[in-house]
């Protein structure tokens, strides 16, 4: 199955959510039950998708081309 450039899979969309609400690798991995190295694979992915330069970079062009919404960027506890 191809994917468009812009498109990304349930999962990949599940973790930008939560690298933009800032939460660590770490934290991602026991969050939805897989290992770091997961996490890191899929940020990856989503990072070519993108073609973006990091994080932070993947979260701007997933806002900016709506496939991220502010209000699906869940609020971490203090």
């Amino acid at each position: 199955m191809r994917v468009s450039r812009w498109q990304l899979t349930k999962r990949e969309a599940q973790i930008l959510r939560l690298v933009a609400a800032g939460c660590e690798y770490k934290l991602i991995a026991v969050e939805l039950l897989c290992r770091e190295r997961t996490i890191k694979f899929h940020v990856g992915q989503i990072m070519i998708k993108l073609n973006a330069y990091n994080n932070r970079h993947a979260v701007a062009i997933a806002l900016k081309k709506r496939l991220l919404q502010v209000d699906e960027i869940p609020e971490l506890p203090d």
